[in-house]
This record gives structure tokens, sequence and C-alpha cells, in this order.
């Protein structure tokens, strides 16, 4: 009763530091709406950080000297990471100074209070990970809803985006992201880890911010597989000791599902089988009965013909006997 009290009594308002990482590889454009939309954010703690290539065009070099003009508090990093997005996520994280760290494509555009709701998420629930739907900004709004928290459902993985969550910094420095060339779903890796592992992780429910749907950052279908593949290959990285108990029977119950799936599968296929050869036994029976039947046909017919033949002949003769035995007139 006294720790249920505990966790129920008003936690006192908590500030800590939060660090918005931005890589500006891809889209530029949009940049400037990302970073004026961060500047206007009434978090007090925060701390924004700009990754760009040293070996960008001109353009993308143009954007990010007017951006260290309008935001001078904004930290701007050259690096010369020219590998995957993991390894530029991976570098700030190594920059970071804050508690908590949340990667920001730069083609978003952050809402009123966000960080201030992210945050308030995280500390009320001690949890290491915090998502929120996503809200695409078109024609018609759309909002995409994030994982429910079942490690099941996210490893068919079928995701059109990366998500956007706030995470500790702890957790990213323990749960690298991956390095692996042309990989986008790299924040869904570090969610499925901290599901694994049985971290306590919070659901926003409403939407913090606004993307673009026509993003760069936008999953190809035709490489969800891919993105698929590589989520279970870094969940598989991870020591089984460290797996939650709840976790692995979900697991276990999944694999006796499709054994059993399998086994109903094949004799499904044996019952079909044997369908089949029935059936053909009895097609071949029915071919056998159909063949006797015309061949029967055949023989009644020619019957009927010889009988109607014999009928002629005997009409003739008739016909003949009647000529014969007519009488002789007289004159």
């Amino acid at each position: 009763m006294s720790e249920a009290f505990i966790k129920s009594a008003p936690k006192e308002p908590q500030n800590p530091c939060v660090t918005i990482g931005i890589t500006c590889f891809f889209d530029t454009i949009k940049i400037l709406d990302c970073l004026e939309s961060l500047a206007g954010q009434t978090y007090q703690n925060l701390e924004v950080i700009v990754l760009y290539e040293t070996l960008a065009d001109e353009s993308i070099l143009d954007v990010i000297s007017l951006a260290k003009e309008q935001f001078p508090t904004y930290q701007f990093v050259e690096s010369d990471v020219n590998k995957s997005l993991g390894a530029a996520y991976n570098r700030l994280v190594e920059l970071t100074t804050g508690e908590y760290f949340l990667q920001f494509a730069g083609d978003r555009i952050a809402l009123p209070m966000m960080v201030e709701k992210f945050v308030t998420a995280a500390c009320e629930s001690d949890a290491v990970a915090v998502v929120c739907p996503d809200m695409t900004l078109d024609k018609d709004l759309e909002v995409i809803n994030s994982n429910d928290g079942s490690l099941l459902k996210l490893l068919e993985f079928n995701q059109s985006r990366d998500l956007c969550a706030l995470f500790a910094v702890e957790l990213l420095r323990e749960f690298r992201y991956s390095e692996v060339r042309d990989l986008l779903a790299l924040n869904w890796h570090i969610l499925a880890a901290a599901i694994a592992i049985g971290k306590e992780i919070a659901y926003y429910p409403y939407p913090l911010y606004l993307s673009d749907s026509h993003s760069a950052f936008v999953i190809d279908p035709a490489k969800i597989p891919k993105e698929r593949y590589y989520l279970r290959q870094y969940l598989s990285q991870i020591e089984a000791s460290r797996w939650t108990q709840r976790q692995l029977n979900l697991l276990l119950t999944c694999v006796e599902q499709l054994w059993q799936s399998e086994t109903q599968k094949q004799s499904q296929m044996w019952q079909l089988e044997q369908d089949k050869n029935r059936y053909q036994a009895l097609a071949s029976q029915s071919q056998a009965w159909m063949q006797t039947a015309l061949e029967t046909q055949d023989e009644l017919d020619s019957l009927q013909s010889q009988l109607q033949q014999a009928q002629a002949e005997i009409e003739r003769l008739k016909a003949e006997q009647q000529q014969v035995q007519k009488p002789i007139g007289t004159r």
C-alpha cells in the first residue's frame, strides 16, 4: 500500500536537459522552418544540435550559414560521416549533454509545448522512451498511430516512416543505432530493444509535431522487407538473459502457434490430397460409366437401325405378296 501511495503521489516538476539532434543530409528546404518551430518551444533546458556534412553542396552550406545567423544558440557541427544515417545518429548521441535525446527530422515542424509534453510523460512514468502518433500535413491531415507495445506486432513491421520518440540517453548509449547503409527505421530498433528487456515506455496519445508526407525519410514499400529483416537482426543481438520472461513467453507462444498452424496446414494438405485422389478415382469411374453408356447407346442405335431395316423389308415383302395374290380380272 505504501508503495502504491508513493507512486500515486504527485511528483515535483522536473527539468532535465533535452537534446534535439537534427541531421541535415537530405531535405534542406524546410530546415529553417524546423529550427524556427524549435525556437518557439517554451522548455527552458533545451539543447539543439544540427549535424551536416562537410562535403555538402553549396546550397546546403548556404542554408547552414543562414541558420547559424538566425539561431546563434544552436550548435552546428560539421561531420564527415558519409556512411549511414545510423552513424550520424550515433555521432549526435555522443555530442549530447542532455539526459534525454530526441532525433528530429529536418522536415518536421514541432507543435507548441512539444518538449514539455514529452518530458512530462517520461518523468511521470519513469519511462526510457516516449512515443506519439505521427501527423502528416498535406491536403488532408493524416494521423499515423505508433506501435501499441506489442513486440510481435512490431516484428511484422509494415511502417511507412521512422518513429519519432524521446529516448533516455543512457538507453541510446547502451543500444547504439544500427549503422547499416540505407536503413531509415532506426528508432524502431531502439523501441523494440526497450520492449524486449522490459523497460518502461510511455505512449502520448496525441501528435506533437507535423511531418512532411513527401519526406525523404518516407520508407519505400519495396524496402520494407529489408527494414523488417534488420529490425529482427538487431533484436537477435540482445542476450537472451536480458529478455523479460513475458516477451519470451509471447515469442514461445507465437512459435507454438506457428508450429500448430503448420501441423494443421500439413493435415489439411494431406486431406486435400486424399480428396483429390478420391475425386480422380470417381472421375475415372464416371468416365468408364460414360464410355459404357456411349457404347450401349451405339449398340441400341445399331439395333434400332437394323429393326427399322427389317420392318422396311417386311413391308416390302407384304406388298409383293399382295401383288401376287391379286385376282386376274376378266375382259
